[in-house]
């Protein structure tokens, strides 16, 4: 387990010059449907506190991986378990009741102590963009820093969504306001 601080932004446009993207496919389930599996793999004993449960389908330069998340409640910062799994638990969580279905390509850009993680989403009926910077603490700060790279370095449009909980993947399929 690990806590996540990250910052979301809509952004307007990709920077220029990306390398190859991850492409990405998130199914989004009922934690409840497999309680004690997910107890069992993340070694927890409770999942009342559990409000996002994940499987990420990621395929990188013809090389694939599976990851299951679990992710407490919280917009800024939440706690957050992850594990690769092997296709044999992969082909057991799809055969549950999907929620939602994110599809993305994803491009990492390392500037400075960040990686920024650009995300261009791409069965959502709209265009969307966006980037989400991990840190370690002190929000101020490393906002701000974010920001100015945002402005100077990558040279875009932004808007701060990281409060908004419409921009969280798992709710993009089922927001009102486009963009």
């Amino acid at each position: 387990m690990n806590i996540e601080n990250e910052l979301k932004y809509v952004i307007n446009e990709l920077p220029c010059n990306l390398n190859e993207p991850y492409q990405i496919i998130q199914y989004y389930f009922d934690p409840r449907n497999l309680e004690n599996d997910l107890m069992n793999i993340f070694k927890i004993n409770d999942l009342s506190t559990i409000t996002t449960f994940r499987l990420r389908l990621v395929e990188h330069l013809s090389i694939k991986h599976n990851y299951l998340t679990l992710k407490s409640k919280g917009l800024l910062s939440r706690k957050e378990y992850e594990v690769e799994i092997d296709d044999k638990m992969k082909n057991k969580i799809l055969k549950q009741p999907i929620i939602s279905t994110i599809v993305k390509n994803r491009y990492i850009i390392k500037y400075d102590e960040y990686n920024f993680e650009f995300d261009e989403y791409l069965n959502l009926g709209y265009n969307l963009f966006t980037v989400e910077i991990e840190f370690k603490s002190d929000m101020e700060n490393n906002k701000r820093t974010i920001e100015m790279i945002l402005d100077k370095y990558f040279k875009l449009k932004y808007k701060d969504v990281t409060f908004d909980p419409s921009y969280k993947n798992s709710n993009l399929l089922n927001r009102k306001m486009k963009g």
